[in-house]
C-alpha cells in the first residue's frame, strides 16, 4: 500500500524542520517534529510505502531500520486517521 498527501484535504507549510498541517475539512491544526516533517516531505514528493519511508528515515537519521519501523507505521496510521494522507 502506498501513502500520499492529498492536496485537496490538507494545507501545509514547513519551517525550521517542523511542519504545520491544516486538515481542510475540519480546520484542525497539527504539528510535526523533525522526523515527522521528514516523512511528510517524502510523502509530499510522491506516493511511498511504509517500508520505503522506514528505509529513508533510517538512512537520514542514522538509525537501524528496526528501530524506526514501528514509529513510521504509527505516524502513518495517525495521519490517515486524521484525514491528512490517503492510502491506495
Amino acid at each position: 500500500m502506498h501513502f500520499y498527501v492529498d492536496p485537496d484535504k490538507v494545507a501545509y507549510r514547513v519551517t525550521d524542520k517542523e511542519a504545520v498541517l491544516i486538515q481542510t475539512d475540519t480546520s484542525y491544526y497539527y504539528g510535526l517534529n523533525a522526523v515527522g516533517t521528514y516523512i511528510w516531505e517524502q510523502l509530499a514528493e510522491g506516493r511511498r510505502t511504509a517500508d520505503e519511508l522506514a528505509v529513508a528515515v533510517s538512512e537520514e537519521f542514522e538509525q537501524p531500520r528496526s528501530a524506526v519501523e514501528a514509529d513510521v507505521c504509527a505516524l502513518l496510521a495517525d495521519l490517515k486517521k486524521e484525514g491528512l494522507v490517503g492510502e491506495d
